[in-house]
């Protein structure tokens, strides 16, 4: 069964049919005519600020904030990450000029959203979308493009590639509502590999298993002990053996693999409104998330109230603008990023 998020699908639809036009004709003509929905204002919004009766419904926007800095709405032909294979994206402008644009992810642990993009992490309120804080520079000395984050016994471990692609680096920092210090892990790590953090107590445990993909295995290639104090590496070895430490309770960027899929849904007739169809896996149903342009699926949680949650980034739909030649990066200048999430299940 299917549920519209939103009737501004159904409206456009009807309008298209009766004048036999395309949204994306009114947007090359300078009037893109998209309207605005729930994450539209440019300024927190909580579902109970606005009078809404229905929190915790599916469909529902439960907070939106506004993202910093320059973004796009971007189309990679071919694939851009696990979640749409040949849609658009909402991508800041430094990660599209560097190339394939990383997607974002997050971990939510005790009740707070850690979310990276391109250099930046930022901590968010899982409750109310509340803003903690912001850094984009983790490492001043060390220019990277974040690609996954992890929580493991109170400490959040972002693992970078290198800005110039050949190697990467381990972060790690206390887990706080307030803004920690972070240090970085004295590893040297080859690009193409995936990291399993965990803790001993006094050590940061990296697992380091060759080959690209999601980062977590159960059976790493290679052991680093790191002094959590120091950043200092205290033993590698190539025979991880039966070395006991506790793994992390969150998985890596908060995903259950498979528990929250989004996919390409129904044609818009407009590559800038074109939907995702979210899954949730055991459900039976299939919602139609249509509140942005370019959503992107950032991770998923269980809120206090019990409801499944999951977290998009993605441009207010009367937010992108018409490409320029002058642009400094391919795709549509976002004027209302936005970073959302939306009540799938109780």
């Amino acid at each position: 069964m299917s549920r519209s998020l939103a009737p501004a699908a159904l409206a456009c639809a009807l309008t298209l049919l009766a004048t036999s036009c395309s949204l994306l004709d009114l947007l090359e003509d300078g009037d893109p005519d998209h309207d605005p929905t729930a994450i539209s204002p440019d300024e927190p919004v909580h579902c109970e600020d606005e009078g809404e009766d229905d929190c915790g419904e599916p469909g529902v926007v439960r907070w939106s904030v506004p993202l910093e800095g320059e973004h796009h709405v971007y189309r990679e032909r071919g694939g851009f990450g696990d979640d749409l294979e040949d849609g658009m994206r909402l991508a800041p402008v430094r990660e599209i000029s560097a190339g394939r644009p990383q997607d974002p992810g997050g971990v939510v642990h005790e009740g707070t959203l850690y979310y990276h993009e391109h250099d930046r992490v930022t901590a968010v309120d899982a409750e109310s979308g509340d803003i903690h804080w912001s850094r984009s520079e983790v490492d001043a000395d060390h220019t990277f493009r974040a690609r996954t984050l992890h929580a493991v016994d109170g400490m959040l471990v972002l693992h970078s590639w290198d800005e110039r692609g050949i190697g990467s680096m381990v972060h790690f920092a206390e887990a706080s509502e307030d803004e920690p210090e972070w240090t970085r892990a004295e590893l040297d790590l080859d690009a193409l590999v995936r990291i399993t953090p965990a803790t001993d107590g006094a050590h940061l445990v990296i697992g380091e298993t060759e080959g690209s993909g999601d980062d977590r295995s159960d059976h790493p290639d290679r052991l680093h002990l790191v002094d959590r104090e120091t950043g200092e590496t205290t033993l590698t070895t190539d025979e991880p053996g039966d070395h006991v430490f506790a793994r992390e309770v969150e998985p890596a960027n908060g995903r259950s693999p498979g528990a929250v899929t989004a996919e390409a849904g129904p044609a818009s007739g407009d590559r800038l409104t074109a939907p995702l169809e979210v899954t949730v896996e055991g459900s039976g149903e299939e919602l139609v998330m249509d509140h942005a342009s370019g959503p992107v699926l950032v991770t998923d949680y269980t809120a206090a109230d019990g409801t499944l949650v999951a977290v998009f980034q993605g441009c207010a739909p009367d937010g992108p603008r018409e490409e320029t030649p002058d642009s400094p990066a391919p795709g549509n200048p976002c004027d209302a990023p936005r970073l959302f999430a939306v009540d799938l299940a109780g």
